[in-house]
């Protein structure tokens, strides 16, 4: 996938974004989505921030951010990040519980809107105070 960084002048700073190219992103994200679908992101690409000012401001605690359950849907046929790079950050993350959706792309809420829904409506069924 052909991603582009460019420095912009920040508040403060410059900070850094990626521009990723439509016709990768739609192999990439967007591979079980319709035609629709895809024509409608195609208007929404934007640079994106890796948003290192912001993480540099914020502490992860685990009274606060530790102390909250979990859940990584892993989609099976997501060709952005590999299974590899998922089943890192579920060993990494203190997931608590693992969901599938086995034939969703990247972009689950567009190619399996309904089947995400379930997994959202189980965990919030199973976790929700």
């Amino acid at each position: 996938m052909e991603i582009k960084s460019i420095s912009l002048p920040g508040k403060s700073q410059p900070f850094d974004v990626i521009v990723l190219d439509f016709e990768r992103l739609a192999t990439n994200l967007y591979q079980k989505c319709t035609t629709e679908d895809k024509a409608l992101a195609s208007l929404m690409v934007r640079p994106a921030s890796f948003f290192r000012e912001d993480l540099e401001k914020i502490t992860f605690s685990e009274a606060r951010y530790g102390s909250v359950d979990k859940v990584y849907i892993v989609c099976g046929d997501d060709a952005m990040l590999t299974k590899d790079f998922q089943k890192w950050m579920i060993e990494n993350g203190s997931v608590k519980e693992v969901m599938e959706i086995e034939v969703a792309d990247h972009m689950a809420m567009l190619s399996k809107p309904k089947e995400l829904c379930q997994c959202l409506i189980s965990i919030f069924n199973k976790y929700a105070v």
